[in-house]
């Protein structure tokens, strides 16, 4: 009866993990047009709310999300994640969407494209951006936070 119990539980990760399995590609076969002289890394932001934020990107990727064979359409949606070219929303606008069209029988595809560079350094990355989010708190009340919230500021 454990072994019963073991072997469901097995196939339930494996398949849930399938589902879950994504193949990324390098948009370019070495450095990319325009990105030849840059000397930076990407950078990874934890944000508020736990929505990593991704800058400085130099080597654009798609990001692939299949459906199951099973529930697969045939069709494909490309996902470009928001962030002003200053940031990609990876997670929330990205891998989120795609994901939801990849339950659907839909194959996500995910654009990581290059975004401005901001820093080198967290406390750069926060001075570059800083006008961002001063606008962003300024403004907080109009994009839908309650006026008891804490204003916007930068997560980095």
């Amino acid at each position: 009866m454990k072994l019963h119990k073991l072997s469901i539980i097995v196939c339930m990760a494996l398949s849930a993990s399938a589902m879950q399995a994504q193949e990324v590609y390098k948009i370019y076969d070495g450095v990319a047009p325009g990105s030849e002289g840059a000397n930076y890394k990407e950078v990874v932001i934890p944000s508020m709310f736990n929505r990593p934020l991704i800058t400085n990107v130099t080597e654009p990727t798609i990001t692939v999300y299949r459906p199951e064979p099973e529930i697969n359409t045939g069709a494909c949606v490309i996902v470009a994640p928001g962030g002003g070219n200053v940031y990609l929303t990876w997670e929330e606008e990205g891998v989120n969407v795609a994901q939801w069209f990849q339950r659907h029988g839909v194959t996500g595809i995910v654009l990581k494209y290059r975004t401005k560079f901001v820093g080198n350094t967290e406390a750069e990355v926060k001075e570059g951006t800083k006008w961002l989010f001063e606008s962003l708190s300024a403004n907080y009340a109009t994009i839908g936070k309650k006026p008891t919230t804490k204003p916007v500021t930068n997560p980095a």
